[in-house]
This record gives structure tokens, C-alpha cells and sequence, in this order.
């Protein structure tokens, strides 16, 4: 079987060949076909700060396969979490324009 992957996908995996990731699942339910799973990405680069980025994934099943997938998550708070600067500037910027 040969899979065709984007070019984006192996300019990715040369981004996280030098960075530490890992993945935790902190729930999953299932009601019905749906299945909701919340998770935690904390990952590092060789450089800067580990962020950590909270999310939920939501899987419908349709006959036994996954039918769709859709994530949720909020990156930029989990970046400006982070980044200290960046978020005190990033407040700054919000009260100017209201």
C-alpha cells in the first residue's frame, strides 16, 4: 500500500524530528455513535518554553468506522500561557481596540 501524503506533512515531521511531544488522553465517553475524547499535547522544541494545549476531539461513527472527526482546542491562549511577553502584549493590543 503507498500512501500519497501531502509535501506539507514531511516539512512537519522534519519541525517535530527536533521537538519533544507527547500526548495524554484525560477522558474519553461514548453516547450513541458519538465518541468524545479530551486530551492533553504538551510538546518542546529544543528552544523556548513547553507549552501544553488542552483539547477535545469529537468522533461520529458510522457503522463501526469513523464517519467524521473534528478537534477542539484553543491554541493561541495555550501559546500566550506560555509566552509571557507575548500575552502582556497581546493584552495591550485588546484594550486598544476595545
Amino acid at each position: 500500500m503507498v500512501l500519497a501524503l501531502p509535501l506539507s506533512y514531511f516539512a512537519l515531521s522534519h519541525v517535530f524530528a527536533t521537538v519533544r511531544f507527547h500526548v495524554d488522553r484525560d477522558s474519553v465517553t461514548a453516547s450513541g455513535d458519538r465518541i468524545f475524547y479530551a486530551w492533553t499535547w504538551t510538546f518542546a522544541g529544543r528552544f523556548g518554553p513547553r507549552i501544553r494545549v488542552e483539547g477535545i476531539s469529537r468522533l461520529r461513527l458510522r457503522d463501526g468506522v469513523v464517519a467524521d472527526h473534528r478537534d477542539y482546542f484553543d491554541v493561541l491562549g495555550s501559546l500566550l500561557g506560555a509566552l509571557p511577553r507575548i500575552q502582556a502584549a497581546h493584552m495591550a493590543f485588546s484594550r486598544m481596540i476595545g
